[in-house]
């Protein structure tokens, strides 16, 4: 009996280290936490759509995302308006770009104490 137990945990196991990492971390939507950023840090997409969640302390923020361009003026990627826990995905597939092949991007909003969550 202990040996069917063993065989079962290890094939389990086995199982368990076979799904990709990257899967094991998005949620059901498929949605990867990038993490929770405050104005000004910049942050990394490799494309497609982000989604931007707001922490706001009261009321609704206007917030203003752009990416970064150490060689350039920074280009602007959009502004939405979001009161806290709300939501909005930005396209930046155009924004990809540098030896990284990643888009760098960052926000400014419109009353300090924000921060926002962004997944990928």
């Amino acid at each position: 009996m202990k040996l069917k137990k063993l065989g079962l945990s290890i094939a389990l196991a086995s199982i368990a280290l076979a799904i990709p990492f990257t899967s094991a971390f998005a949620d059901s939507a498929g949605w990867q936490k990038l993490g929770t950023y405050t104005q000004s840090q910049i942050f990394y997409s490799g494309g497609g759509y982000i989604k931007f969640c707001a922490h706001v302390p009261v009321g609704i923020i206007e917030f203003n995302l752009y990416e970064y361009d150490p060689d350039n003026a920074d280009d602007y990627v959009g502004t939405t308006y979001l009161s806290d826990g709300e939501c909005q995905t930005f396209y930046v597939d155009k924004f990809v770009d540098g030896t990284n092949h990643k888009a760098e991007l960052y926000y400014h909003a419109s009353s300090s104490g924000t921060s926002a969550t962004v997944y990928d």
